[in-house]
């Protein structure tokens, strides 16, 4: 049996706006991308 898990990921626009620096700004991106191509496998 294949156990299978439903999630969300939002709101993204509001917490990438968030970021007050450029490496924040990469960090969230990274992290938020990271996350979505993941989330598949």
């Amino acid at each position: 049996m294949t156990k299978k898990m439903h999630f969300t990921i939002g709101p993204v626009q509001e917490f990438v706006a968030q970021s007050r620096r450029t490496r924040d700004l990469l960090a969230s991106s990274f992290l938020l991308s990271y996350l979505a191509a993941h989330a598949h496998e």
